[in-house]
């Protein structure tokens, strides 16, 4: 980790109830080498104009405000690395450098398929009364609606999410390009540019599947429906582009053959009714003869054609829903 993210980052106990906005920002050191123009100064003050995203076991605050350069003044949107308020199990300075360094690779794509860069920042921001050390991550305020808010415009139909497709997939094979996997692929970090790297990682097999697989769920989200037919659809009239072949080499689409690892699945699993007694309201001894306590879920129902997609696409979903 860069020196520059070693500043501690002290968590305030109890958390505090409320927090308060501040209507400036004081930078008081910077880390610059994300920066699309090292050379690009601005005033050391920040405006911050209001809340986009704020409150308890966040990854992130984010706010928007404004910087002054020269004569101009920028709009831009401020993510506010703060570590009373991320969940206790996460740390905020390392959440920061995976971020930061997310974007150094990605440097070259900025104001493209990402937004441009002003820097990272330690400032101190209101808390409980007092201040609270953080960091403050600048980026370009770009005006675009995330993929979330074409659902109020109802499910998408086929030639609507082909066109997303088209500009998706390619900026996505981009960045893997950089070595860089999206890793979780939500409809609110994505406005055809893509915002929030906090929990990307680096490029391999399972992180490029991943970003399939979710780009399949982020079709389902949209579309209202099982969209794999679509996916496979679109990439299949695709199939000679190095982006589609990539992206879904390893992505269990129904229907396709492929050279893979044979899929290797569990054990049955051995279920102690003891621990759900209360539950069912039985006792474990209930369930057979006397001491046999416990159930082997098995079954005949295995299909090899069709079980491995519809344990993928139960994962997708799970994995969606924790964060809609």
């Amino acid at each position: 980790m860069d020196s520059f993210f070693s500043l501690l980052f002290p968590s305030l106990q109890p958390t505090p109830p409320t927090f308060s906005k501040p209507e400036t920002l004081s930078i008081l050191e910077s880390w610059r080498d994300v920066n699309f123009d090292p050379h690009f100064d601005f005033h050391a003050e920040v405006n911050v104009d209001d809340f986009i995203i704020s409150g308890q076991c966040q990854w992130v605050q984010v706010w928007n405000g404004r910087i002054h350069h020269k004569d101009q003044t920028i709009e831009i949107i401020i993510r506010i690395f703060q570590q009373s308020r991320f969940p206790f199990y996460c740390n905020g300075a390392e959440i920061a450098w995976n971020e930061a360094c997310a974007y150094k690779q990605l440097k070259d794509l900025q104001g493209t398929i990402i937004p441009r860069l002003y820097g990272f920042h330690k400032v101190y921001v209101p808390a409980d009364g007092s201040e609270e050390p953080c960091f403050a991550h600048i980026v370009e305020h770009v005006a675009l609606s995330s993929l979330e808010s074409l659902k109020k415009y109802g499910p998408l139909n086929e030639e609507v999410l082909f066109s997303l497709l088209d500009t998706l997939i390619p900026s996505l094979h981009e960045m893997h390009n950089c070595h860089i996997a999206y890793n979780k692929l939500w409809v609110n970090n994505v406005l055809v540019v893509f915002v929030n790297f906090a929990l990307s990682s680096e490029e391999d097999v399972d992180s490029i599947r991943e970003d399939g697989d979710f780009v399949v769920g982020v079709v389902t989200h949209l579309h209202g429906d099982l969209a794999v037919p679509i996916v496979m659809d679109w990439k299949n009239q695709h199939d000679k582009e190095p982006y589609a072949m990539k992206t879904f080499e390893n992505v269990l689409l129904y229907g396709q053959e492929r050279d893979r690892a044979p899929l290797v699945y569990p054990e049955p699993c051995i279920i102690t009714l003891d621990d759900i007694a209360t539950g069912f309201g039985f006792g474990g001894l209930d369930a057979g003869a006397a001491g046999h306590n416990t159930v082997v879920v098995s079954g005949s129902n295995w299909n090899d054609a069709a079980s491995p997609f519809s344990v993928h696409n139960a994962y997708n979903a799970a994995d969606m829903a924790t964060f809609f």
